[in-house]
C-alpha cells in the first residue's frame, strides 16, 4: 500500500517508536507527520514536520508535495533514514548484543 500512496499521514500526537514512519519511508512514501514524542528521531530529515495536526495543516502539507523537486527530496531523505533501520542492520546489531551477552559471566 506504501509503494502506491502518495503520502502516509501519521497525525500521531504520542509514539513509542512510529514503525509506519519507517515502512513508508522504505517504500519511497513521503511521511506527513506530527512533531511530538519520538517521531522526530524515527523519521529524521526524511518527513514533513506539521506542527499543529489540523485538516487545513495536513492539507497544506499535501499541496507543498506537488512540488516534484521537494517531493522527490522528501523520498530520497527518507530511503536514506531507512537505512538506519533496515532489517539487515537491525539484525545484525542484535546479534552483536547476544554475542556480548553471551560472554558475560553473571553471579547467581
Amino acid at each position: 500500500m506504501y509503494n502506491n500512496a502518495y503520502a502516509l499521514i501519521y497525525p500521531s500526537e504520542y509514539e513509542g517508536f512510529g514503525i509506519p514512519i519507517i515502512e513508508a519511508q522504505a517504500a519511497g512514501c513521503p511521511v506527513i507527520t506530527s512533531y511530538n514524542s519520538s517521531i522526530p528521531e524515527v523519521g529524521g530529515l526524511g518527513c514533513l514536520y506539521v506542527d499543529n495536526i489540523t485538516a487545513d495543516s495536513i492539507y497544506l502539507s499535501l499541496v507543498k508535495l506537488e512540488d516534484t523537486l521537494y517531493r522527490k527530496n522528501l523520498i530520497n531523505l527518507g530511503l536514506l533514514n531507512y537505512t538506519k533501520y533496515s532489517q539487515e542492520k537491525t539484525g545484525s546489531e542484535y546479534i552483536k548484543i547476544c554475542e556480548y551477552v553471551s560472554k558475560l559471566k553473571f553471579n547467581t
